[in-house]
C-alpha cells in the first residue's frame, strides 16, 4: 500500500498477485493469486486477516457494491473438478453458489468482469466467447434464477450488436444498462 501523505511503502502480499481490487468500503480488498496449480480467490483486511473465498477462479470478477459479495467465473477448457460458469460468493458466510452455466471460455481479457446491479442482487456478464453472437447473462446473485438478454432481431445484425461488450453501466436505479461495445477500423 502506497500512503500518499507519507511517501511510504507498505508490502502486503508478495506472491504472485495477478489483479486485485478495493472494497468500497476501503476496509479490505480482494485479490487473484497464481499459485503452482490454480488461481486463488482471497480477501484481505487492513487489519491483515487473510482467506481464500474461492478456488479455480479466472481473471473475470468484481466485488458487489454492498461489498457482501464476489461474482466471477470459472472457465470452460481447462481441467477443472467442478463446473464452469458464473459463481458468486458470500464473503460472510463463504457460501458459494454457481447462477449462470456460462462462462467465457478463456477468452477476454483480464480488464473484463461480472457487472452489479447498484443494490447487488443482479450480475450481468457479457458472453462473447468463441463462433457465438454476443450474449448477456443476467443472473440473480442469490442463485434463484437467470435469463438470456438479447439484440432485437431488427438490430441482431448491427456491428454493435455483434461485436464485444466491453462495459455495462446500471443506471442508479438497477433499471437500464448502458452497454458500451468498442469502436473498430
Amino acid at each position: 500500500i502506497l500512503n500518499l501523505e507519507s511517501g511510504t511503502v507498505q508490502v502486503l502480499i508478495d506472491d504472485f498477485v495477478v489483479k486485485a481490487l478495493w472494497s468500497p468500503s476501503g476496509d479490505a480488498f480482494a485479490y487473484i493469486l497464481a499459485t503452482d496449480t490454480t488461481y486463488e480467490l482471497h480477501w484481505h483486511t487492513l487489519e491483515g486477516y487473510d482467506r481464500i473465498v474461492a478456488h479455480d477462479v479466472s481473471f473475470t470478477w468484481s466485488i458487489a457494491p454492498s461489498g457482501q459479495a464476489v461474482a466471477f467465473t470459472r472457465e470452460s477448457g481447462y481441467e477443472l473438478d467442478i463446473e464452469p460458469g458464473l459463481y458468486v460468493v458470500d464473503l460472510v458466510s463463504g457460501e458459494e453458489v454457481m447462477i449462470a452455466d456460462v462462462d467465457k471460455q478463456g477468452t477476454g481479457s483480464i480488464v473484463d468482469q461480472p457487472y452489479w446491479s447498484p443494490d447487488s442482487s443482479e450480475v450481468i456478464l457479457s458472453h462473447w466467447g468463441g463462433p457465438d453472437n454476443t450474449r448477456l447473462i443476467l443472473a440473480m446473485a442469490d442463485g434463484s434464477g437467470s435469463i438470456d438478454l438479447s439484440v432485437d432481431d431488427e438490430f441482431a445484425f448491427e456491428w454493435w450488436a455483434t461485436d464485444a461488450c466491453t462495459e455495462l453501466i446500471w443506471d442508479v436505479s438497477g433499471q437500464h444498462v448502458l452497454m458500451v461495445s468498442p469502436v473498430t477500423s
